[in-house]
């Protein structure tokens, strides 16, 4: 149990990643083009994204994206 602990904690990213800059126009052209429909799924990633750019102190958050199966879920997040 300790050796895995000990091996979870060196595969952690120590090191400090630099904020990335978010462009809310790019994201929504990727959003359009790689999903047809999902107008208002869409629409909630693009205001989440753009108030974490308002909001430069915000340190992490977490969409949940709920369906059944085959509804493009994961391709959302992804894109």
């Amino acid at each position: 149990m300790i050796r895995n602990y000990l091996d979870l904690l060196l595969d952690l990213p120590w090191v400090t990643e630099e904020k990335k800059n978010i462009d809310i126009k790019e994201a929504r052209r990727v959003l359009e083009s790689h999903h047809n429909g999902l107008e208002k799924v869409k629409e909630r990633i693009v205001q989440h994204l753009a108030v974490m750019k308002l909001k430069s102190e915000k340190q992490g958050s977490i969409l949940v994206f709920v369906g059944p199966p085959g509804t493009g879920k994961t391709s959302l997040g992804r894109a």
